[in-house]
């Protein structure tokens, strides 16, 4: 935990022995501060636009629908999304959801990539986050505890993204 104390966010730290023959580089996505809310407190405020569609629709409506996908997602800003949702004739709603987990790549104002929902592909604009204060007082062993336990959520996601990516190679150390 020293070493995450001394890293700026967005760095990664040099290759750690965590076992014999095991080490691990873990990446520093964000710090939060004491007197918050875990994760499943935190509250998004999304626009969503709803686009209509099913795999049964005629390919030539799946290519219209995918390039105006396309347009929506290289939408910069709320008013700009509105604005071609609206012409599109796409219904678009703002919700406030709870998350569990909280991805660390949640970018405000950058849409995400579709969702199919069985009825309509969902593209997503997070405007707001917000975690909750805490009632009680934190002391330095939860911070600790917290730090850890996030430091362990991001490496697991950084592993889980790229894990399609990365190829293991097993060596026999006997052949060495």
């Amino acid at each position: 935990t020293s070493i995450v104390k001394s890293m700026n966010v967005g760095a990664f730290t040099l290759p750690i022995k965590v076992r014999p023959g095991e080490y691990r580089i873990f990446f520093l996505s964000d710090v939060k501060q004491p007197g918050f809310q875990p994760y499943s407190e935190t509250q998004i405020e999304l626009r969503v636009v709803s686009i209509p569609c099913n795999p049964s629709m005629p390919e030539e409506e799946q290519l219209v629908i995918r390039r105006r996908v396309d347009t929506l997602m290289e939408c910069k800003s709320l008013s700009e999304l509105d604005g071609m949702a609206g012409d599109y004739g796409y219904s678009v709603e703002t919700v406030v959801r709870s998350l569990d987990v909280l991805p660390s790549d949640v970018d405000l104002n950058k849409c995400s990539r579709p969702i199919f929902t069985g009825q309509s592909l969902e593209i997503m604009m997070p405007l707001k986050k917000t975690l909750k204060p805490l009632s009680i007082d934190i002391n330095k062993d939860q911070v600790q505890t917290a730090l850890e336990n996030q430091l362990r959520t991001t490496a697991a996601e950084k592993i889980f993204k790229n894990y399609k990516n990365r190829l293991l190679i097993v060596v026999d150390p006997r052949r060495l």
